[in-house]
């Protein structure tokens, strides 16, 4: 047990050294930027198909949500029309369907969905009506049960998503294409409203993983350099998600994480140091309200410009909500622990069906 003790802490002295956060680590996290950085520029292909009759407001919606911020955002557009004849690109990220007002006009809706679920592409029926929803998604599901395509798994794929105003659409739709994507990274830098949805997603990951961290116990201050990486790999994934490269002009950013996990620390020191039991459950609390607290001020730095000293004053309040999600966030998440509307792609093959 003791060599096992052994080898354990000899890892983490040499990941970190003696002590702890050296300018090795920092080369070696801007090595990660660059995995960052290409994660970020990954194209990202995404179908948009037109139903006649589709509500102008959702339709307005899309067209300002879907304006890429990079080349690499690649939009194909078509509208569908009564027998012409569907293009299809099994290479599609994911595929979104607005749907007709009018139900007698859900039929092709339905063709379309249902097509480009036999391609394997992850798609998402949109409209502001229910009744033309279900519609849809019943005729789909009957369609893929006769072809035996997916069988009991034929409504994994397929979802839908039903509002009849673009502000309440578009958070359920950033939230679904999070589900079915793993270009978390990329969607963000393409599409201003999946930005807060994608880094709030890498602050829950990073705030549980710190959770965890708190818990360690192997080496004096051992959870101070886990916690910075974290803190500062989540730093460098948000920035980019915000179209900011990860270079030499995020430095700031990773001396702000360091500065305010000196403070996180001295904070548990204060409160356990009396405690002879439960250390861990005050320290990995810190640990998560800490690092949401900071994912939530690099937040507020890259969507409204702020200065480093205006994200520390807005810490103090960041720290309160984040203070206020453990209990109930840790109870849900701990088991995870363990432009125009446009072609835009040139040379994509999408063939008729």
């Amino acid at each position: 047990m003791a060599k096992a003790k052994k080898s354990s802490t000899s890892t983490l002295q040499k990941w970190f050294g003696k002590k702890g956060f050296s300018l090795k680590r920092l080369r070696e996290l801007f090595m990660t930027g660059k995995d960052v950085n290409e994660a970020a520029s990954e194209p990202v292909r995404v179908v948009l198909n037109l139903s006649p009759s589709a509500s102008s407001a959702l339709l307005s919606g899309l067209h300002g949500a879907f304006l890429s911020q990079t080349k690499n955002g690649l939009i194909h557009v078509e509208d569908i029309v009564p027998g012409r004849r569907l293009h299809i690109n099994p290479q599609a990220d994911f595929s979104i369907i607005l749907a007709p007002e009018d139900e007698a006009l859900a039929k092709g809706a339905a063709q379309t969905a249902a097509a480009w679920m036999r391609a394997g592409v992850p798609t998402v029926v949109v409209g502001a009506s229910q009744t033309v929803l279900v519609s849809i998604k019943t005729t789909v599901e009957l369609n893929l049960a006769q072809a035996g395509v997916f069988g009991e798994d034929a409504t994994t794929m397929l979802n839908t998503i039903c509002s009849s105003s673009a502000k309440a659409m578009l958070p359920q739709l950033a939230k679904w294409l999070l589900s079915v994507s793993e270009k978390d990274l990329a969607l963000g830098a393409n599409w201003p409203f999946m930005r807060q949805t994608v880094s709030r997603k890498l602050i829950l990951n990073a705030s549980l993983a710190n959770l965890a961290a708190g818990g360690i116990d192997i080496i004096p201050g051992a959870d101070f350099p886990l916690m910075a990486v974290t803190q500062s790999q989540m730093a460098m994934k948000i920035a980019a998600v915000y179209g900011y490269e990860v270079n030499l002009e995020r430095i700031p950013e990773l001396l702000f994480i360091v500065l305010s996990g000196l403070v996180m620390r001295g904070i548990s020191k204060g409160l356990t140091s009396p405690m002879r039991h439960g250390k861990f459950l005050i320290k990995g609390a810190i640990g998560f309200a800490g690092t949401w607290a900071v994912g939530e001020a690099l937040i507020q730095r890259f969507e409204n410009g702020q200065t480093i000293d205006e994200v520390l004053d807005d810490m103090g309040q960041n720290s309160k909500v984040a203070l206020s999600k453990v209990s109930e966030t840790v109870s849900t998440k701990w088991g995870e622990l363990t432009g125009a509307l446009l072609e835009i792609e040139p040379g994509a093959i999408y063939k008729a069906l």
